[in-house]
């Protein structure tokens, strides 16, 4: 199952963790500073909004870091050891970014132990939560539950899908052939081939989330009062290419139609996403040089002496 965010699609499961790890760096922040500092100063308290502006700036260089290592790309196909490394790999790389950040802003400035204290907790963390996630991902839960209308090429683009991250968000309950595909049948297609009923039917007995239109040959018969009752029941409908694109990242060219390429979403550019995206993209360049600035004068510095 996936939803929508900024014309972005995010696999609910990954978008559940995201919020789970997030809470997590959160609140190792927030614990890291209740057990450092009754030892260093045993009458001093760390009250939560004391820690707030900190805990939240380690929550968002932590979830930048684990971005930038590809731990919420739907596709990844590191094994549970693979990404144990690189979550530790994240957490490394956000500490020592995050030390930087303290000493260049002295009022958010923390020690050196609490911080230490904080990345454990925020490692041990998102581990168990990897764990966890790496078994129930994949549970029917998850997923939505979908009914493919057409068991032909274009529907037999979804049944060659093999890859585990591909199929994280939906399952198939079934196909309905319709009037103008090759059938290519049950031994191409595994999952069961559904006639004799209409699609509404067929979206009560299966509990049908979405239905994705896959016909060969829309010109014959296209099901539109059925679709419409379909979609009037809650059932979503999705083009075959759209579905594709959704659930693996990619335009299928195989199954493309030029009526598509006219009609997408994807290429509307409207005058607030412009900016807001451009006004990002220079903050952000700014940032990094802030940040980077001192490690290029040394290594300037460096060159010129040698």
């Amino acid at each position: 199952m996936a939803i929508r965010i900024f014309r972005h699609y995010w696999q609910l499961p990954l978008a559940v963790l995201a919020i789970a790890e997030a809470v997590t760096f959160f609140a190792a922040m927030q614990l890291a500073a209740v057990v450092r500092t009754p030892i260093l100063d045993p009458a001093a308290g760390s009250t939560f909004s004391q820690m707030l502006p900190r805990a939240l700036l380690f929550t968002a260089v932590m979830f930048i870091a684990m971005t930038a290592m590809g731990l919420y790309n739907a596709r990844q196909r590191s094994r549970l050891l693979g990404l144990l490394t690189r979550v530790a790999a994240s957490v490394v790389g956000a500490t020592m970014l995050i030390a930087i950040v303290f000493y260049l802003v002295p009022q958010l400035h923390i020690g050196r132990g609490t911080l230490s204290i904080a990345a454990l907790f925020a490692f041990v963390g998102a581990s168990v939560i990897r764990v966890l996630f790496d078994r129930l991902a994949n549970e029917d839960v998850f997923k939505r539950r979908v009914l493919v209308y057409g068991n032909g090429k274009r529907a037999h683009s979804i049944a060659r899908l093999r890859r585990r991250s591909d199929r994280r968000g939906f399952v198939v309950v079934g196909y309905v052939p319709a009037e103008g595909d090759q059938a290519l049948g049950a031994a191409h297609n595994p999952e069961r081939i559904l006639e004799g009923k209409d699609l509404l039917t067929l979206c009560r007995e299966h509990d049908v989330d979405e239905i994705v239109v896959a016909m060969d040959d829309r010109r014959r018969q296209f099901p539109m009062d059925q679709l419409l009752e379909c979609r009037l029941e809650g059932v979503e409908i999705i083009e075959l290419v759209s579905f594709l694109e959704r659930e693996t990242g990619k335009v299928r060219l195989d199954v493309l139609n030029p009526s598509w390429m006219i009609f997408s979403e994807g290429f509307r550019q409207g005058r607030i996403h412009s900016t807001l995206e451009r006004t990002f993209d220079i903050l952000a360049s700014l940032i990094l040089l802030v940040v980077a600035l001192p490690v290029m004068l040394l290594t300037a510095l460096a060159i010129k002496l040698t």
